[in-house]
């Protein structure tokens, strides 16, 4: 989305409510507000962590019906499950989930959809104990990109308990964390090369004529 609101309680990640949604439709600029529901579960056993979620109700394709999931390339595989077979998920709090697997999303998206869970409204709330006005957060379509600094703003005005972040500040992340990381392989080759050129060279003032051509 264009624009992220996400509650703050003590400087942490809170839930957002049904009211906080109603009161971000009314900016002007804004095209599309919507709640979103989305957790993590770490499955002890198979020791990976998945995203549970809720599709937004623009992709009918995407929403599972009540006791079904959609499951990502890379939890069916864990769980060994194709389509139309069974899929159980317990919660730290007890609450038990038996879905039957309506689909596999394609292993062509599993960069972005591999350890997810698709599931209804309904399961979702159930698994996780949430009440029915609670959101994981508040997801913002800007009708004029141009504006979406202005929104962000306004946002953040009307709701003071929320941190907001655009796009553009999720792409200046990730483009942190890898050049951070393009720079610790770098220093690496680098160490790596500059060893092999004093081994060369130290190979080579101490040869002779001939033995310098032959290791050329």
């Amino acid at each position: 989305p264009d624009v992220v609101a996400q509650g703050l309680q003590m400087g942490r990640h809170a839930l957002s409510r049904a009211d906080d949604v109603v009161r971000l439709r009314g900016l002007r600029g804004v095209q599309r507000v919507e709640g979103r529901l989305w957790g993590y579960l770490f499955d002890t056993s198979t020791g990976a962590n998945y995203t549970l979620q809720v599709p937004p109700a623009g992709s009918p394709e995407l929403v599972p019906e009540a006791g079904e999931a959609i499951l990502g390339e890379g939890v069916a595989r864990l769980r060994r499950v194709q389509a139309g077979q069974r899929i159980y998920l317990v919660a730290p709090a007890g609450e038990f989930l038996n879905l039957q697997v309506k689909a596999v999303l394609p292993a062509g998206t599993a960069s972005v959809s591999a350890d997810m869970v698709l599931l209804s409204e309904g399961d979702f709330r159930r698994f996780y104990r949430l009440g029915a006005d609670d959101y994981t957060d508040i997801a913002l379509r800007v009708r004029n990109p141009q504006e979406i600094a202005k929104v962000a703003e306004k946002a953040g005005i009307a709701l003071r308990q929320h941190r907001v972040i655009t796009r553009d500040d999720v792409l200046r992340t990730y483009e942190a964390v890898f050049s951070w990381r393009e720079g610790v392989l770098l220093a690496l080759l680098s160490g790596a090369l500059l060893a092999f050129a004093i081994l060369a060279f130290d190979m080579a003032s101490g040869l002779s004529a001939q033995e310098r051509r032959e290791i050329g």
